[in-house]
């Protein structure tokens, strides 16, 4: 879900919103809520081009959180 940022929160854009998980975890259970940023500086050396290069490759969990997961 998104929740809407108070007008001028963020420095590059007056109105944004935030992405948010929601959910239910009953008592006992134990759930993994993992998230991946994507982010590309901006610049004469970095193409605009290749900007959204990244959202082309799904990103991996780490073997270590895996593992932490699984135990």
């Amino acid at each position: 879900m998104l929740v809407n940022a108070d007008p001028n929160s963020n420095l590059v854009e007056s109105r944004t919103v935030i992405p948010t998980l929601q959910g239910t975890i009953r008592e006992g259970e134990t759930v993994w809520y993992v998230s991946a940023i994507y982010a590309k500086p901006s610049g004469e050396s970095v193409a605009k081009e290749s900007y959204l290069d990244g959202w082309d490759k799904t990103p991996e969990i780490p073997a270590w959180l895996k593992e932490e997961m699984a135990a």
